[in-house]
């Protein structure tokens, strides 16, 4: 229920992004385990080089009567999660950034937000049909507070997992790995180190970060990222988002390059953004040329080599659920999208679509497929 005390204050377009500046690192200041996507470095970055309407953003900003006590961004975009294009408020959230979160610490406001939000959002006679929250990670308050709304008023699907792996220590890391894992990062590593020039490279300031983040472009786009186009080079847009995060992460965190590099190049470079007590790796890329030596999961083990040196970061967040990340005996965190609806009539119905499309139709469809890959396997024994 709502407390007359709280009010939601809306500040739009890159002006308003600004006006919070002081609240918003404030409040990440005050969440124990911040990461990438809660930085206002990161939000500043993708509102200058990735959000599809910049003028469209807004910050909603939940106020207690004394101080702002969270922030959720919003952004108005087209979704097309029905097969048609339907005009939606929501988190940040694109092919380039797949996760979010509203900022602010657990506490009371971090409770009321959505249902603060939601009131005022529902009171704007132009608003869209449909709220998108995600994708949320596990760990988010926006989890449970949606979780908590009647099943008319909100759609929610799982969308997939990141693997978060613990970094207390290198030793305990290696630990955890079976013997057969540990002696294929030897070999790897033995492999690696008899090549011409071979060494690690790991660095954080600034003049070696421009000139490695070079390195890293390159060597992200030599193999099927740039004949796909999905690699950082290939985008002009995401080649400028990933630059500024180098140059500008400094108050929220900062950002690291770890890379391998023999007979005079670059063959395998990861870029990480350490924030609070993680260290989030939204992209990596290796020379398929040198795959006989593991350089990806050998510029992934430097750079968790690196997190368990710095006794402030517990977990590295792959941003991934790959199946070769197993290697590292890494802990699952769920992510989902929540639908929920803004007006009563029209939003509804979009649910009732949702759930069709997601819900039976999405199961035969994926049991359809696993049947065909079964008559493939049999096929082929």
């Amino acid at each position: 229920m709502s407390d007359a005390r709280w009010s939601v204050t809306e500040h739009r377009g890159r002006d308003g992004f600004i006006s919070v500046e002081a609240d918003w690192r404030r409040l990440y200041s005050e969440m124990p385990n911040p990461s990438m996507w809660h930085s206002f470095e990161a939000n500043r970055a993708y509102l200058e080089h990735l959000c599809p309407s910049p003028e469209q953003f807004r910050c909603l900003a939940l106020d207690d009567g004394t101080r702002v006590r969270a922030i959720l961004p919003l952004e108005e975009r087209i979704d097309r999660a029905l097969g048609i294009p339907l005009r939606v408020w929501g988190l940040p959230c694109g092919e380039w950034w797949r996760i979010s979160d509203a900022i602010g610490p657990d506490d009371d406001a971090r409770e009321l937000l959505l249902a603060e939000v939601l009131a005022h959002l529902r009171r704007d006679p132009h608003r869209p049909s449909l709220l998108v929250l995600g994708r949320l990670p596990e760990s988010s308050g926006l989890w449970d507070a949606a979780g908590q709304l009647g099943p008319r008023d909100v759609f929610t699907f799982p969308d997939g997992a990141v693997y978060l792996i613990r970094t207390d220590s290198f030793e305990g890391l290696m630990g955890r790995l079976s013997s057969a894992g540990r002696k294929k990062l030897r070999v790897a590593e033995q492999h690696f180190e008899s090549l011409p020039g071979a060494r690690y490279v790991s660095c954080k300031e600034p003049a070696e970060l421009a000139e490695e983040f070079d390195h890293f472009l390159d060597v992200e786009a030599s193999g099927w990222k740039g004949e796909q186009g999905t690699a950082v080079k290939s985008n002009p847009e995401l080649e400028a988002f990933y630059r500024a995060m180098t140059q500008s992460m400094v108050e929220d965190g900062w950002c690291e390059i770890h890379s391998l590099h023999a007979e005079g190049r670059c063959i395998a470079s990861e870029f990480c953004v350490f924030t609070g007590g993680q260290c989030d790796a939204p992209k990596a890329g290796y020379d398929e040329a040198y795959s006989r030596i593991m350089p990806g999961k050998l510029v992934l083990n430097l750079g968790l080599k690196a997190c368990c040196e710095d006794p402030r970061i517990k977990y590295a967040n792959e941003m991934s659920d790959a199946e070769w990340l197993d290697l590292w005996h890494p802990e699952s965190d769920g992510l989902r999208v929540d639908y929920i609806a803004l007006r009563p009539v029209s939003g509804m119905a979009l649910l009732a679509g949702l759930r069709l499309r997601f819900g039976p139709i999405r199961r035969m469809v994926r049991a359809f497929r696993a049947r065909q890959k079964a008559r493939v396997r049999r096929a082929r024994a």
